[in-house]
């Protein structure tokens, strides 16, 4: 490659290890987090740069490729969802890092949605999800609805997770309409709201 990289933090890139998210830098270094395995990395931004490419996203959330059932289902989330992070103690400084970027300020220990496990508990890194009424029609392209319980389903989907709490989507059912209905184009606000109204 003859171009180098421009990193920013929150944005995901790819190298040949896997694609990363960029958490902070530090002095000639870039501390990132890979989403294969949710280890904490830091490289080098000079060489980093030459071998690293912005990730072109094809998940769920993509920039603007959106639709009018996409912004019902984003209303009715935005009123009805939970959202929770399952956080295995060796991972809640990654964790509460996505956080603090996304909400800038820091979770803490008794909020709602959040559940840090005690050391030594055999749990995959970070799970977050968004659970809501199993009777009702969300689509989210590129997102799997399952069943959490008999009553409820769920979207268990990280990164999903974290863009749902950068619109204004909190831990728990605390969301900020105002704020995520700010950042829904104006030609989708009435679909938005008849998701809410659900």
């Amino acid at each position: 490659m003859n171009e180098e990289t421009t990193f920013e933090i929150g944005k995901r890139y790819k190298n040949t290890r896997g694609t990363f998210t960029v958490l902070s830098f530090a002095k000639e270094n870039v501390r990132v987090r890979y989403f294969e395995d949710d280890s904490v990395a830091f490289l080098k931004v000079s060489l980093a740069s030459k071998v690293s490419i912005p990730f072109e996203s094809t998940d769920c959330f993509p920039v603007i490729e959106k639709h009018s059932s996409f912004y019902q289902s984003l209303g009715f989330l935005c009123k009805h969802g939970f959202i929770t992070a399952s956080i295995r103690h060796e991972a809640k400084p990654i964790f509460d890092d996505a956080y603090y970027n996304a909400k800038g300020k820091q979770p803490f220990e008794g909020m709602e949605g959040y559940c840090v496990h005690t050391k030594g508990v055999n749990k995959w890194g970070i799970r977050i999800g968004i659970i809501f009424e199993a009777k009702s029609f969300v689509n989210i392209d590129g997102c799997t609805v399952v069943k959490h319980d008999t009553q409820k389903n769920a979207i268990y989907n990280q990164d999903f997770g974290y863009k749902l709490l950068a619109l204004g989507f909190d831990l728990g059912r605390n969301h900020d309409v105002k704020t995520i209905l700010s950042n829904v184009p104006p030609q989708y606000h009435k679909d938005f709201q008849s998701g809410y109204d659900i």
